[in-house]
């Protein structure tokens, strides 16, 4: 199978799938970015107000306020999670189906594989870097 030819069947894949994909990215990835951004705006805002030439102290003060970044971890956690699971469920549909699957499908094998695609993104990010 040439260049070619798996990419006519890739985006034939595609083309079938877009609408479980795109409400699967959109709950999945867009809707957490988005509230990400609104928990990051009071701390974005704080450091703009410091001005063009803030202190280091005046910065680490905000940048180390539990108060901002407390939520911002926690946050940036559970997206980072949440896109995993959503990488999982994309694969687990474009490899492992057997049909034509829907949202509740896909994110049930996503869910039934997620851990193994856990770890192997961890390792794979540890090769990355080395």
């Amino acid at each position: 199978m040439d260049f070619g030819e798996i990419l006519s069947k890739s985006w034939k894949e595609y083309k079938s799938n877009f609408k479980v994909f795109l409400i699967i990215f959109l709950l999945l990835s867009v809707i957490p970015s988005i509230i990400f951004y609104f928990i990051s705006l009071p701390y974005t805002l704080q450091i703009s107000k410091l001005g063009t030439n803030p202190s280091l102290s005046e910065l680490l003060g905000i940048i180390f306020n539990l108060r901002y970044l407390l939520p911002m971890i926690i946050f940036f956690v559970v997206v980072f999670i949440l896109n995993l699971f959503m990488s999982a469920s994309f694969i687990y549909n474009s490899l492992y189906r057997k049909k034509e699957m829907n949202v509740r499908e896909t994110l049930l094998g996503g869910k039934k594989y997620f851990w193994r695609f856990f770890w192997f993104s961890i390792v794979y990010g540890i090769f990355l870097i080395g």
